[in-house]
């Protein structure tokens, strides 16, 4: 029992000490703090001589999604980003046309060399169309196997670590090679880190007190997610869940004082910081050699085919580099990882836009994996 205790506490406690740390280590700046979490629940995770339960970090890590869903999708104003710039919705439009494609094609390529393969189609569909919370989210709707899940993740945290750190490195000069150069976008509305809202400035009473909204509203949500699920269909079903949490986070987003909330991004955030932690934790790289080598392959595929087709198919519209680069985080990564990339392509004028649309991508997300799961389930 200590042992867990000890374990919910590093948890919940790590992310903001990294969160802290980021100010005075360049390292953990310049990375980006989830991508220090989950690198540091991967190590934890694989150590010999250290022994995590398992069950307890698969639990925070559903706890934690299910919190930050709605808190997310409580700060976007859909209505004011749907009139925005043609091309940023073109462009994400065509990243998750890429992801369809490429994820149905070797569906039918694989679908016999890979257990429950529907399940498996609709995670990376979700995952690269709405941002890495919606693996666990659609994992735990469609009920997958632990085992397959916690593969597709360390297959994920390897392969789409690699092409996130190619953006953050090489990715503007190659995709500069084939795209034009950005010229501006109309509509951008300020220049600063949208994560911030003003929230750091407030007095510390102020900041708990919009914390426990935010934590209050979620909890609402996620409570009457539990009921209806339970009124609809006799147990808590993780599909409807999911859905539920993402209606209701998107129908709190047009309440302006909900919306306009500060502190909502932030707690939602922290809470993926510690699913990170969490989910980085089940990554067994040893299973890599003892499972199912095709779902790792799957996810390679889809995460560099889909690039490659969403590079192309932007080409042929001429969409600008930048552009493409912000939409391509959006859709793969999701909210938390905009920020870095567009600082490090130094374009801050997308980082607003381009969160607004990966917290949009997150709910789009989740619907389509989940249907389109049950779709290739009946057709197979």
């Amino acid at each position: 029992m200590t042992t867990i205790i000890l374990q919910v506490i590093v948890i919940l406690l790590l992310p903001g000490a990294l969160l802290i740390g980021k100010k005075y280590i360049r390292p953990i700046e310049w990375m980006g703090t989830i991508a220090v979490c989950f690198l540091l629940g991967i190590i934890a995770g694989n150590m010999p001589f250290l022994t995590l339960n398992k069950p307890v970090m698969k639990q925070a890590a559903e706890i934690s999604v299910c919190l930050a869903i709605p808190m997310l999708f409580f700060t976007c104003d859909f209505r004011r980003w749907l009139k925005h710039a043609r091309s940023i919705f073109l462009s994400f439009f065509l990243a998750c046309l890429a992801v369809i494609i490429v994820t149905t094609l070797f569906y039918f390529i694989l679908n016999n060399k890979i257990n429950e393969a529907w399940k498996v189609a609709g995670m990376l569909m979700g995952v690269y169309t709405g941002g890495t919370p919606n693996m666990s989210a659609i994992g735990i709707a469609l009920e997958a196997e632990e085992g397959v899940f916690v593969l597709m993740n360390s297959a994920d945290l390897l392969l789409a670590g690699i092409y996130y750190l190619f953006l953050l490195t090489l990715g503007k000069k190659v995709f500069g090679l084939i795209l034009p150069r950005f010229k501006g976008f109309n509509g951008n509305q300020s220049k600063d880190q949208p994560a911030e809202n003003g929230f750091n400035g407030l007095p510390a009473g102020e900041k708990m007190i919009n914390i426990l909204i935010s934590f209050g509203l979620s909890i609402l949500c996620f409570a009457a997610a539990v009921g209806v699920s339970s009124l609809i269909t006799g147990k808590t079903d993780g599909s409807v869940i999911i859905l539920i949490l993402t209606t209701l986070g998107i129908s709190f987003s047009f309440i302006p004082r909900i919306r306009r909330l500060k502190g909502n991004y932030e707690t939602g955030d922290y809470l993926l910081l510690v699913f990170a932690l969490a989910i980085g934790s089940m990554a067994d790289f040893s299973q890599m050699a003892t499972l199912n080598l095709y779902i790792v392959m799957y996810v390679g595929i889809v995460v560099f085919g889909s690039a490659l087709l969403h590079v192309l198919s932007s080409a042929f519209f001429k969409l600008d580099d930048d552009t493409v680069i912000i939409t391509s985080v959006a859709a793969i990564f999701g909210p938390a990882f905009v920020a870095p990339v567009g600082e490090r392509i130094k374009n801050r004028d997308l980082i607003i836009p381009g969160i607004s649309l990966a917290l949009l991508a997150n709910a789009f997300g989740n619907y389509l994996g989940i249907s389109a799961a049950l779709l290739l389930h009946q057709v197979k």
